[in-house]
């Protein structure tokens, strides 16, 4: 009888030491994948950045090589040609500021990246804070739980700081109605917006959209994609001159490689 005993309690303890195991390498694998996550959202910017400062240099080449190419050009091309690389130049620098934000950006809110409650990217050009649902709101609710008003409170106590405007967006996925999924965009955004002005940012720096589910960052195929769709992002307004990149990129490279009078 105490053989049998011996070896039940030997069993159980065996099963919990397995069981704990598990449960360590499981929470080291989900570890590992937002890490692996993180940076390829990092990887990802740079690479936006870099392919961006890479086409100005190019254009820029081309310009200075069309000024230099001949001598006979009438004043006009010239004129032309010089008006490209100022704005070449004007680019190149929003492009470097936008770089150092980022860098800046990922240093001072370090600590909500790292807890998986919100990602810095940039995204077309424009720095972009992106947070998912389940760390502001329940679902289909506008109301930010205690973590997600927390949460806000952090990121606007640390973006006042800094003298740049802002606009928060609300993104749904596509589950029900297109004019529900969009209101609630809205009114998430909105929820946001007012809890990052009572924080102490100025209304004068801060605006808000909603875009329901027309803004996707995965396809709504499969409940994890859904997830990502439903987020909240809080981007960085760019002046004009870093909205018209790619139309002015295009065109100044445009005005550089055409045939010389």
């Amino acid at each position: 009888m105490r053989i049998t005993l011996h070896k039940r309690r030997y069993g159980m303890r065996y099963f919990i030491v397995c069981m704990s195991m598990a449960a360590l390498m499981l929470t080291g694998c989900a570890t590992t994948n937002q890490t692996a996550s993180k940076i390829a959202k990092l990887e990802e910017s740079n690479q936006e950045l870099n392919e961006r400062l890479n086409r100005l240099a190019t254009a820029k080449s081309r310009c200075t090589a069309a000024l230099a190419a001949d001598d006979r050009l009438d004043e006009q091309r010239r004129k032309e040609l010089r008006q490209a690389l100022s704005e070449i130049e004007s680019l190149r620098t929003n492009l470097q500021m936008t770089r150092r934000m980022h860098k800046e950006l990922l240093r001072v809110l370090a600590v909500p990246i790292k807890a998986g409650r919100l990602s810095v990217i940039v995204r077309n050009g424009m720095i972009t804070l992106q947070m998912p649902e389940k760390v502001l709101f329940e679902l289909n609710k506008a109301k930010l739980n205690a973590t997600g008003r927390d949460n806000i409170q952090e990121i606007a106590n640390i973006l006042k700081r800094y003298k740049q405007r802002w606009q928060v967006t609300g993104h749904t996925d596509t589950t029900g109605e297109t004019k529900y999924n969009w209101n609630l965009s809205i009114q998430r955004a909105k929820t946001v917006m007012f809890e990052m002005i009572n924080t102490g940012m100025s209304p004068k720096m801060i605006s808000m959209a909603g875009f329901g589910e027309f803004q996707p960052v995965a396809p709504n195929d499969s409940k994890e994609h859904r997830a990502l769709n439903r987020r909240i992002e809080i981007v960085l307004v760019p002046n004009l001159s870093r909205v018209k990149f790619d139309t002015q990129a295009s065109a100044t490279t445009g005005i550089c490689t055409s045939k010389t009078s």
